[in-house]
C-alpha cells in the first residue's frame, strides 16, 4: 500500500479527500501550525479515517530518522519557508528513492486573479469581517464556475463546476480559497 505524506496539511481537508477517495493508501499530514494540526485532527476524527495521521513536521529541519513516502505532496508550502532550498532538499529526502514529489508553487504575480477575487469578498462584506463567509458562498453561486476557470483555485476535484461544488459543501475549503491566509 502506497504511503503518502501531505506537507503543509493545515487544516487536513486535502489529506481527508485523497484519503477518502484512495482508502488503501496511508497517509500522514504533517504542518508546523498547531492550530492547524487540532483541527487537522478533528476533521480526520469526524470523517472516521483509519488511513490518516497527523503530526507535526518542520520542513526547514532535516528529517529525523530514514522514514520515506511513496509520493510526498507540498502544496503552496515552499515559499512560506525561509529558505526554500533547504526546504525542497528535506522534501527530497523525505520521498523514496523511486517516489513522487509533487510539489505546488505560487508566487506574487501567478494568483493575482485568486488575490483580486478574495479582495472582492473582503470589499463586499465591509468592515464586518462575520460577513466574509456569507459574502463568500454567494459569490462563488452567483458567478459561477466559469468566472474561477484559470484563477488559481484547487479542490479535488479541479477548478470547474466539480470544483465549486466542492467549495460550496466544504466550508473550510472555501475559506481556504476566498479568505486570506491567517498562520501562526
Amino acid at each position: 500500500y502506497p504511503r503518502v505524506l501531505d506537507v503543509g496539511c493545515g487544516t487536513g481537508e486535502t489529506l481527508t479527500a485523497l484519503a477518502r477517495r484512495f482508502p488503501d493508501a496511508s497517509f500522514v499530514g504533517g504542518d508546523v501550525s498547531s492550530t492547524a494540526l487540532a483541527r487537522a485532527r478533528t476533521t480526520v476524527r469526524e470523517r472516521g479515517l483509519e488511513n490518516v495521521a497527523v503530526r507535526r513536521l518542520d520542513i526547514t529541519e532535516p528529517a529525523p530518522g530514514q522514514e520515506t513516502f511513496d509520493v510526498t505532496l507540498a502544496f503552496g508550502v515552499l515559499h512560506h519557508t525561509r529558505d526554500p532550498a533547504a526546504a525542497f532538499a528535506n522534501l527530497v529526502k523525505l520521498t523514496s528513492p523511486g517516489g513522487r514529489l509533487v510539489v505546488w508553487l505560487y508566487g506574487r504575480h501567478g494568483r493575482y486573479a485568486h488575490r483580486r477575487t478574495q479582495e472582492l469578498v473582503r470589499l463586499l462584506a465591509g468592515s464586518d469581517p462575520e460577513r466574509i463567509p456569507a459574502v463568500a458562498r454567494a459569490l462563488l453561486r452567483s458567478a459561477g464556475a466559469g468566472h474561477f476557470l484559470g484563477t488559481g483555485f484547487y479542490t479535488p476535484l479541479g477548478d470547474g463546476s466539480d470544483g465549486l461544488e466542492w467549495l460550496l459543501e466544504y466550508p473550510s475549503w472555501t475559506a481556504d480559497q476566498l479568505f486570506p491566509a491567517i498562520e501562526h
